[in-house]
């Protein structure tokens, strides 16, 4: 429906008809105007009623759609987390890992296990076994989806990373989860940034 209204001579003519004698014709125009313009708005309002109807169910459906998206993707990585928990645990007990502090052959298996589960399991960056002065005494990591062992003079001492400190102070069996930070290699950031979370 457009703005302009058509209004018939004959319908000009009945309101002159009623109106006073000394009524005008400009005023006769006003006010059919008005009369006209009461109608397009008493039309326009049932379909501005619906359309804003329309527009609060459409936002209610986008934020119900919202709401289970993120209610779902918590669960994964809830589920995601607590699988990598008891997988370092099984870690933890692996009596390849436990000789690996005292036995350079035991070492060699441990890293070993660390390949292994760092292959299976694509959702580690990176997996260490340090000592408890914070040396790693073997770490694999994925780069551009290959696995590799690090040698040598790649592996880093970590005494100083928050992570470790606090790990040292719980009980046996229990795995400190970090909060979301950027990940640090050799005293700097890595490049482009990396956010992780860590369990130790």
């Amino acid at each position: 429906m457009g703005g302009d209204l058509d209004i018939q001579p004959s319908h000009l003519q009945a309101l002159q008809a009623h109106a006073d004698p000394g009524l005008r014709p400009a005023r006769a125009w006003k006010l059919a105007l008005g009369y006209g313009a009461g109608l397009l708005l008493l039309t326009q309002a049932p379909l501005w009623a619906l359309a804003s109807t329309e527009r609060r169910q459409v936002e209610q459906d986008l934020r119900d759609d919202l709401a289970h998206t993120v209610t779902r993707e918590a669960a994964s990585f809830a589920e995601s987390l607590s699988q990598a928990c008891s997988e370092l645990r099984f870690l933890a007990d692996d009596a390849r890992v436990r000789r690996s502090f005292g036995e350079p052959e035991a070492l060699r298996e441990a890293e070993a296990s660390l390949l292994s589960m760092a292959r299976i399991s694509k959702r580690y960056a990176q997996i260490r076994l340090l000592d408890k002065s914070g040396n790693e005494l073997a770490r694999v990591e994925r780069v551009g989806g290959v696995v590799r062992a690090v040698q040598g003079s790649e592996l880093q001492d970590k005494g100083r990373r928050y992570y470790l400190q606090r790990s040292l102070a719980l009980e046996p069996g229990e795995v400190y989860v970090s909060p979301f930070d950027l990940n640090v290699e050799g005293g700097r950031v890595e490049e482009p940034p990396n956010p992780m979370i860590r369990l130790a």
